[in-house]
């Protein structure tokens, strides 16, 4: 849900009341000084650029509508305020604390694992991310020195004030807490390299680091990409015969033949084959339903409609899966 208008209005009026009482000249540096916690608190997820732009609209018609003209006056020094969301999502998105944003921001969850003692708040290696628009499009960023395929979906460049956040989001780690590998290469150095070469959002915006994404065997050695491959990795199960028998069944149908064999089959609402059925079930039906190409769907959409699988693979297992 976007933050109501009556909130902007309410912080507002409440900033200007204080100033005319202390006989402060009203100017944008200061009314957003004084409401930095209001601003910061009522941040909805919604695209940073936009969500600034909305409390200098309301301002301006404020302060418009009481013949006070504050378009001559000291700019706001929006990158406080944007450090400030900036930490506050952090601590939502990593678990850090409860957070009642409603926003993409507040809703994502980036699984991974924590570097030893790093500067990061986490290091996913998981191949999604979750970005501060609910774009789902990765990024196309021709210029960049770590290039990734062009987007189904059409995302705006990086602003000014976007790639001052990025860079404050780096400054601000803690040097001895990075991420040095054996050859005292340090992982933070490199991904902020990276992160203000690219002209288009991207993973490492968010501190996310993916070593399956081609584009970091241009900025780390194949030794270092296989040392952080290899940092606390879980080793995978063993598939049961049941699914491998199943999936080995499928594997030489043709479309029509496949969507028959996987209708046909009757079983055990706890067995992996169910579980299985189900999840082609679901995917012949985004397939056939024009969901893909995924031009104007929203990361949301894809998490709820896409993964779901993975929500219902754990029903009846000791792992409880909980967005």
């Amino acid at each position: 849900m976007v933050t109501d208008t009556q909130f902007f209005n309410s912080a507002i009026t409440e900033a200007h009341l204080n100033m005319m009482i202390s006989n402060e000249p009203a100017s944008f540096f200061s009314m957003v000084t004084k409401m930095e916690d209001a601003i910061i608190r009522g941040y909805d997820g919604t695209p940073l650029q936009e969500y600034i732009n909305r409390w200098n609209r309301v301002m301006v018609e404020h302060f418009r509508s009481k013949n006070i003209d504050l378009s001559k006056t000291r700019k706001a020094e929006w990158i406080t305020v944007a450090s400030g969301i900036i930490d506050m999502s952090a601590k939502c998105r990593y678990g850090f604390q409860r957070c009642e944003l409603s926003g993409s921001v507040s809703k994502s969850c980036v699984s991974g694992l924590s570097a030893p003692d790093s500067g990061l708040s986490a290091i996913s290696f998981a191949s999604d991310f979750s970005a501060r628009r609910s774009s789902t499009a990765q990024s196309n960023a021709a210029e960049s020195i770590c290039d990734t395929d062009s987007p189904s979906a059409k995302i705006p460049k990086l602003s000014v004030l976007d790639k001052k956040i990025i860079q404050s989001l780096y400054d601000r780690l803690d040097r001895s807490k990075m991420w040095r590998l054996s050859n005292g290469t340090i992982v933070e150095d490199k991904m902020k390299e990276v992160a203000l070469g690219f002209e288009y959002e991207h993973p490492c915006h968010s501190l996310i680091l993916d070593v399956n994404d081609a584009c970091w065997s241009e900025v780390f050695e194949s030794d270092e990409i296989e040392e952080i491959r290899s940092f606390r990795s879980v080793e995978m199960p063993v598939m049961s015969a049941e699914v491998e028998s199943y999936i080995q069944a499928l594997n030489t149908l043709n479309p029509s033949q496949l969507y028959a064999k996987v209708d046909s089959g009757v079983h055990d609402i706890a067995s992996d084959s169910s579980w299985l059925q189900k999840s082609y079930r679901d995917a012949f039906r985004l397939l056939q339903s024009d969901f893909f190409p995924m031009e104007s769907q929203t990361e949301g959409n894809v998490v709820k409609r896409v993964w779901s699988c993975l929500d219902s693979c754990f029903d009846f297992s000791t792992i409880k899966s909980v967005r």
